[in-house]
């Protein structure tokens, strides 16, 4: 496969209170996963519906810690 290009088809995505993930697939069997967390330090509102104060990183990303962010690809076995 040494001239192969992925094609990624999104194969599901996660929403929680701090950060949102989406996964893809390429038909060689390979998976991608991106995501990022809130940052709650942002101007407006926006992000109030997903708060939640029960959550640690949802705290420590309100008080300023740096959210992060991801795209991790692991090859087809």
């Amino acid at each position: 496969m040494k001239d192969h290009h992925h094609v990624w088809r999104l194969s599901g995505h996660l929403d929680g209170c701090h950060s949102y993930t989406s996964a893809y697939a390429c038909l060689c069997g390979a998976v991608r996963n991106v995501g990022s967390e809130r940052d709650f330090t942002e101007d407006g509102m926006g992000w109030a519906m997903w708060y939640d104060s029960e959550c640690a990183r949802c705290r420590e990303l309100a008080d300023g810690d740096t959210p992060q962010s991801w795209d991790e690809v692991v090859p087809a076995k």
